[in-house]
């Protein structure tokens, strides 16, 4: 029987188009509501540039009104607008070698090499979704430090994650951090790294729900959804635990102006060799924010550009935002 080589199993444009959409659906930080995709950026990444604006209105709220004078006319106050920022970003991934094929030989390759391309960028973009809010708490706390409840210099337990921790973290945002208000948006999600998920496991404090059809139960604290990621920033002992809001971060992506799948074969390496190439181009957009694009050395953001201060602006005050932090260590 001859070998079934990636050329014989891939189309590339019927392979794209089941890869490359259902990707963010598998996104650990979409399906609990952290990313949301956004129309309006798949528009503008097909077009042509780097950078994009998106203007906003903002606030009119803080005051309790004006007093009317007889004979005098009221005072008009003008409804200002502000502009948030987000970059484009294109990533790559290349998988080759007769290897490769050679675990698919006998099943359905097409079948295999689909969930390993989908499962590798939803894990990408998670990843880089994580960066992204770092580099939010990172310009934060190079600034006045409104979205971090820092308790790591505690004393003992005073310094452990704990109930009353996360509880002040959501207040730093002030009515904005009320469990459940629909008005301002609830929060959807914690993400923690494994440590702190396994130092909360013995705290007793998840609750694990079964949900039908789900192999798993659904894990949940304080009526926020767990997603445990190693990606979490930790320094040394100290660990940041991310409180998010759904839709905090907005997605947009596009497959205009270059071949998101390719087969490519280099007939004279070995016996051979097939090379499986795809590419994607994107935008995460943490709301609140304006990409000021301050230290970027390549054609794209690396991992380290998109978590520095420096890349970035906040536009929203901090009690419209969408994240606070719980700065801590564990017991």
């Amino acid at each position: 029987m001859s070998e079934t080589r990636l050329t014989n199993a891939v189309i590339p444009e019927v392979f794209s188009a089941y890869t490359v959409e259902p990707t963010i659906y598998k996104s650990r930080l979409f399906k609990a509501g952290v990313i949301t995709q956004d129309a309006g950026m798949n528009a503008l990444l097909s077009g042509g540039g780097e950078i994009y604006t998106l203007p906003f209105w903002q606030d009119v709220s803080g005051t309790s009104g004006d007093i009317p004078i007889e004979g005098t006319d009221a005072t008009v106050n003008n409804l200002a607008s502000a502009k948030q920022a987000f970059r484009k970003q294109v990533r790559n991934k290349v998988w080759g070698a007769n290897d490769l094929v050679s675990v698919y030989s006998g099943d359905d390759p097409m079948q295999k090499l689909t969930a390993m391309v989908t499962d590798y960028w939803s894990q990408a973009f998670d990843q880089i979704g994580i960066n992204t809010l770092r580099g939010v708490i990172a310009k934060d706390v190079a600034g006045s430090s409104l979205l971090v409840n820092d308790i790591s210099s505690g004393v003992g337990a005073a310094a452990y994650f704990a109930d009353s921790g996360v509880i002040d973290a959501q207040a730093k945002i002030g009515e904005s951090g009320t469990v459940g208000a629909s008005d301002i948006g609830a929060f959807a999600a914690i993400l923690v790294h494994p440590a702190t998920y396994a130092y909360m496991r013995k705290l007793d404090v998840i609750d694990f729900v079964a949900v039908s059809g789900q192999e798993r139960p659904l894990e949940f604290y304080m009526g926020m959804n767990v997603i445990v990621d190693r990606n979490a920033f930790v320094n040394s002992t100290v660990y940041d635990s991310y409180i998010l809001k759904n839709g905090v971060l907005k997605f947009g992506q596009t497959s205009t102006g270059y071949m998101p799948t390719e087969i490519d074969r280099a007939p004279l390496d070995g016996f051979g060799i097939d090379r499986l190439i795809t590419r994607r181009t994107f935008a995460m957009h943490p709301m609140g924010m304006a990409w000021a694009d301050t230290s970027v050395s390549g054609v794209s953001p690396t991992d380290a550009e998109t978590y520095a201060a420096t890349n970035w602006t906040q536009v929203y005050n901090a009690e419209n935002m969408g994240i606070v932090v719980l700065r801590h260590k564990l017991g």
